[in-house]
């Protein structure tokens, strides 16, 4: 079946459902989703799921199925859609970009119905999936370049910029970051669209992390109690901060890396963080924290090329 003709509410009430669906035309060009839907009692909101738009993240992928093996629809009111991995052909590849036409899935939405291969998941994706639902959790990791502090992320200027903070003050991370606008990022435009979303991001090195997987579960879950699907799910009790900020982008030509500050640290103003050298230890770029904060990301690949993410060094306010 295409995802352009299915409907999850016309699913029986109290039911769980597995449904392989075809994006674009239902043609050999086009992706498929391997999409849970949990159906609990009469009305109720619709919350959308997805993991693995990058394909050497692993975390939320593994939540989402611990998710689907645990919950049951008579546990929820409304409507719970679950897409672990939505590029599968990346996910195979074991790498952030599509094989196929090698675009970021995350860069393209809402996507073009009559684009590329990605162009295509990404529109089905936010057309029929995003734009069904009343709130988007989108669940990422550092991939394999990249170690990702615990965070929740949120658009602030958006229509539902209070709500999503609150949101993810409910997902129960130490950490949730006002990200900047990214075009082609789900979260940012589904945000600028007009709907409750929010991402997260845990770990990466191209690892799986067992306390990422345990943290987007409970996460989801709590999300599910924030939105009134879900109750009897405990709070994550704890001093929570806002981080605002972006990583640092390599200038230099190709060189080797070396980090001066671990995930996680208090960092100040100035502080060395980094440098890319040539091969005789020659220092070629140096990457210096540009606030008071916390460093939210490190590199975990000891070459970098003009135009790779260095570091992340963020600001914090206590909320």
């Amino acid at each position: 079946m295409r995802l352009h003709d299915f409907d999850p509410l016309s699913l029986p009430q109290a039911s769980k459902s597995r449904m392989l669906l075809d994006t674009g035309d239902g043609g050999a060009t086009g992706a498929k989703l391997d999409l849970w839907i949990l159906r609990g009692g009469a009305g109720g909101k619709v919350v959308l799921a997805l993991a693995g738009v990058h394909g050497d993240e692993y975390e939320g992928p593994f939540a989402l199925w611990k998710l689907v093996d645990h919950l049951q629809p008579d546990q929820i009111s409304g409507t719970l859609l679950i897409l672990p991995v939505a590029n599968w052909a990346a996910f195979e590849a074991g790498q952030r970009c599509t094989p196929v036409d090698s675009m970021n899935l995350n860069r393209v939405f809402p996507g073009n119905p009559t684009g590329s291969y990605t162009q295509m998941l990404a529109h089905d994706i936010f057309e029929f999936l995003v734009k069904r639902s009343d709130m988007v959790i989108d669940l990422h990791s550092g991939g394999n370049p990249h170690n990702c502090y615990p965070t929740s992320c949120y658009i602030n200027d958006s229509p539902m910029g209070s709500v999503s903070l609150r949101a993810c003050q409910a997902f129960g991370l130490p950490v949730m970051w006002s990200m900047p606008k990214t075009p082609g990022a789900l979260t940012t435009e589904a945000a600028l669209a007009g709907f409750l979303a929010i991402g997260a991001e845990f770990g990466g090195e191209g690892r799986l992390s067992s306390a990422g997987v345990n943290a987007y579960f409970k996460g989801v879950l709590r999300s599910l109690q924030f939105l009134g699907l879900l109750t009897g799910v405990p709070k994550e009790e704890g001093l929570a901060r806002v981080v605002g900020g972006d990583y640092l982008v390599a200038g230099a030509e190709f060189g080797l890396y070396r980090e001066f500050a671990k995930l996680g640290d208090q960092i100040c103003a100035g502080q060395l963080l980094a440098v890319t050298t040539d091969l005789d230890g020659k220092i070629r770029e140096e990457f210096r924290a540009t606030c008071d904060g916390l460093l939210m990301a490190v590199r975990s690949q000891p070459v970098i090329r003009r135009g790779d993410l260095s570091v992340f060094p963020g600001w914090a306010n206590e909320l």
